[in-house]
């Protein structure tokens, strides 16, 4: 009877054992699995990234404007913060110096009277796709936007629609916002410095501590505009 006790008590012990070591390999096979995925998903997401930032140079407005699509997804798919913020960079740099594109027409200034409410965009369409994205769908990169984090410095972005769109803390410093259309833009502690908005029509604005140091204002419409601590000079 001893002897079948401890062969009952040998067996359970083995049977432990062996119950253990296969949740120790099926835990391992796990994470070996889960490991792979994440490898292969970051792969895609590089991959995804150089092919879209390469087809921004493309000559075809379509298919820049899929690169910028493109470039969204993999901003708003990862959970990297640095792959978020290189996309925010591209995107940023192509405003700042996107392809030239002689398909285009040219945005010209006109004497329009800009006391009257108007929308224009004609600001070229993959330039504009960038902005809307980037002021009105930011949420949805699940990124703090720190100050300086969106930087349009010098741009060209003459009858720009930045109708109900957020920018706080932006540079645009130098920028040519001539004739654009900023009605209610969020642009709290922008840098608007040296920024030509002649004629820009930002009834509503929010430009609370904004920089407008040497910005050309003429024929602005500010009908509403809050200007409370902005340097105007």
């Amino acid at each position: 009877a001893k002897d079948l006790t401890n062969h009952h008590i040998l067996r359970n012990i083995t049977l432990a054992l062996a119950g253990f070591l296969g949740f120790i390999l099926a835990a391992w096979r796990s994470l070996a699995f889960q490991r792979q995925t994440d490898t292969n998903a970051e792969t895609h997401i590089t991959e995804l990234f150089t092919k879209a930032a390469e087809e921004l140079g493309s000559e075809h407005i379509t298919v820049r404007i899929a690169a910028i699509h493109a470039l969204w997804r993999v901003a708003t798919k990862s959970r990297k913060k640095e792959d978020k913020v290189a996309v925010v960079d591209v995107l940023c740099a192509f405003v700042r110096h996107p392809i030239h594109d002689d398909t285009l027409p040219a945005c010209q200034s006109t004497d329009e009277n800009k006391d009257t409410e108007k929308e224009p965009s004609l600001l070229r369409a993959d330039v504009q796709t960038v902005i809307t994205l980037l002021g009105k769908r930011w949420s949805e990169l699940n990124l703090r936007r720190e100050p300086d984090l969106v930087n349009f410095r010098g741009a060209d972005l003459r009858k720009g629609n930045f109708s109900s769109m957020e920018f706080p803390y932006v540079i645009m410093d130098g920028a040519n916002l001539e004739w654009a259309y900023l009605k209610e833009a969020e642009l709290e502690g922008a840098n608007l410095s040296e920024t030509n908005l002649k004629g820009a029509y930002m009834v509503g604005a929010n430009l609370e501590g904004a920089d407008l140091v040497e910005a050309n204002l003429k024929d602005a419409c500010l009908k509403g505009a809050n200007l409370v601590r902005a340097t105007l000079e």
